[in-house]
């Protein structure tokens, strides 16, 4: 309903990157799979720690995050090229982890039209450490989970073209 509700509100945008983000545990992945299940079409979903699956397991490796999150912003951005929606959902817990993201995407021809559709999962332990914690699927340990909610930068969930948030996240 998210993606075909913007849809509609939004016509004179041929592309739009939705942004999932949020703590460790919080639903990232849970919002994106209801997110594509209600679209009714198929709509390319990554995150970092798809970079980490082998054989349908998780096998998280810290020296290869930064490897993890180039994979992943370059399979956005070369899914922008080919479908009208792309979903990325990762923590972006600092303006400089959004900034990156979209930086990337900045000598694409798309993005002067292109919108970005920032949303948080609206669990009741979205800024709950302890129970995200237990809810998260890939073991993140709770030290880390806390200082991804100590370093959390509030930014609006809402939809922006991408000339205006970049603008907004240099400041």
């Amino acid at each position: 309903q998210i993606v075909s509700q913007h849809r509609k509100s939004n016509v004179m945008s041929q592309k739009t990157l939705f942004i999932i983000r949020g703590i460790s545990g919080s639903g990232k992945s849970t919002l994106a799979r209801l997110m594509i299940e209600r679209s009714g079409s198929p709509i390319p979903h990554f995150e970092a720690d798809q970079y980490f699956m082998f054989n349908g397991h998780y096998n998280f490796v810290p020296s290869k995050l930064g490897q993890a999150h180039q994979w992943c912003k370059e399979s956005v951005r070369t899914a922008l090229r080919t479908n009208e929606t792309v979903i990325v959902s990762n923590t972006f817990t600092t303006k400089k982890e959004l900034f990156e993201y979209l930086d990337f995407l900045k000598s694409e021809p798309y993005t002067s039209s292109l919108t970005i559709s920032i949303r948080e999962p609206e669990t009741e332990w979205k800024s709950r450490a302890d129970i995200a914690h237990e809810k998260n699927t890939h073991g993140v340990p709770r030290h880390v989970v806390e200082n991804q909610l100590n370093r959390w930068y509030e930014f609006p969930v809402g939809d922006y073209q991408y000339n205006d948030l970049m603008k907004e996240l240099e400041k």
